[in-house]
């Protein structure tokens, strides 16, 4: 039987000793052997990786707030956006953007994602976000553009790294005074043209129907149009002009509402709003209050109003009994109409039954001074008509009313009444 030598026993006793005392005893020598390795190269690879990481965090930071700087610089607005890869194509992955001026009445967006695409070729850059939230207040629209606006689309036109902004999965909120309109699943687009102008396109779900969204911004002018049915706002404008309880009875308006800061309507300039819409009125829900007596019968109203904010607009209002469906108009109704439109007590009843009409012929347009009253076609007469054509009403066409005048009938209409009840 052989010995070991002196040397290899001294060898495996200290090593023996070392695993004894060691944890490297728990696993066999040669995994030992190998473990030992690993931890000598984790040591010397970990500060490198380390190192690497932190270079690479470095840039990709310096990318972060380049890529902010410049979306800001095209913007001229504060833009936030967190960073989270480039690949080869100059395409960059982002989250949290935040695209907003504190204390400022322009719009407000947040996008939980998106992306943007470097210019390259003849491809312009383009910024896409999805899943946010867009804020508008229509009425910074009826304001000459701000120096803002202006440096901005200079910005834009002299550099190609943003040309174009789509949203998609949005939630917006639409801002005109009082009342506001909330809209989800929008999608929308804007792009510079090549005459030097934004030109963009909005839609989305209302809770009465869906809103498209137009918007055109230029030097000198800039403008919001919006599509809907029904369409909203339309009561609030026209309430200055109609009163609060006629503007009530508008029935789902369907049509567009322009908001510019210098907007030409008609022969008048310097409006910056305009209403084209159509809708119902049922005369049967006018309130008895008004004195007009007992009226029944459904109406479309082809309605035109245009006008400045804080002023009283001017509105054009086209009436006609609604196809296939008649109305009714007792004596003492025929008589205070009458009244009310020709400042004449004279007219005798033809029955002192309830009379039925088939037709309305009437257009009135009522300005902050006086309403003038015509037929509704060419060489139609005004007026309401029985079956047969026989005229119950004729209206006369000639002459204007003042606002003051028109309003003393109304008040003699409501005293008496309030004197028969």
């Amino acid at each position: 039987m052989a010995h070991p030598k002196p040397s290899e026993a001294g060898s495996r006793e200290v090593s023996g000793m070392f695993r004894r005392r060691s944890l490297l005893w728990l696993i066999p020598e040669s995994a030992a052997r190998w473990l030992s390795w690993l931890v000598v190269l984790l040591a010397c690879i970990l500060p490198l990786m380390v190192i690497v990481l932190m270079a690479f965090s470095r840039s990709a930071a310096k990318e972060q707030a380049r890529l902010s700087r410049v979306l800001s610089e095209r913007l001229c607005v504060p833009v936030q956006l967190r960073l989270i890869r480039r690949d080869e194509s100059g395409q960059y992955a982002l989250s949290g953007v935040v695209i907003d001026e504190a204390g400022s009445a322009g719009p407000s967006l947040q996008a939980n994602r998106g992306t943007y695409q470097a210019p390259r070729l003849d491809l312009p850059g383009q910024l896409s976000l999805e899943g946010g939230t867009l804020s508008v207040d229509l009425e910074s629209w009826t304001k000459p553009p701000a120096r803002q606006v202006v440096r901005m689309l200079h910005n834009l036109e002299n550099g190609t790294d943003l040309r174009c902004l789509s949203l998609s999965d949005f939630t917006a909120q639409l801002r005109l005074r009082r009342e506001e309109v909330s809209l989800r699943s929008v999608i929308g687009r804007a792009e510079l043209t090549e005459e030097g102008r934004i030109h963009g396109a909005l839609a989305g779900e209302s809770q009465h129907g869906r809103l498209g969204v137009k918007l055109e911004v230029g030097d000198a002018l800039h403008a919001f149009t919006v599509f809907g049915r029904p369409l909203p706002w339309v009561k609030n404008l026209t309430t200055p002009t109609m009163g609060e309880t006629l503007a009530q009875l508008l029935e789902s308006p369907d049509g567009k509402l322009t908001l510019a800061n210098d907007l030409e309507a008609g022969s008048t300039r310097n409006n910056n709003w305009r209403l084209d819409v159509k809708t119902t009125f049922d005369l049967g829900r006018l309130p008895k209050e008004i004195g007009l007596g007992e009226i029944t019968g459904k109406l479309h109203v082809s309605l035109d109003a245009y006008g400045r904010f804080g002023q009283p607009p001017t509105l054009h209002a086209g009436l006609a009994l609604a196809d296939n469906t008649t109305g009714t108009l007792t004596p003492p109704a025929l008589r205070n109409l009458n009244y009310l439109l020709t400042g004449q007590w004279g007219l005798p009843p033809l029955e002192s039954k309830p009379q039925t009409f088939d037709a309305l012929h009437l257009s009135i347009t009522v300005t902050p001074e006086e309403i003038h009253l015509k037929g509704t076609g060419e060489n139609q007469p005004a007026g309401v008509f029985g079956p047969g054509g026989v005229q119950l009403l004729s209206v006369p066409t000639v002459e204007s009313i003042p606002i003051a005048k028109f309003l003393e009938r109304l008040d003699e209409l409501s005293r008496r009444h309030r004197e028969e009840r």
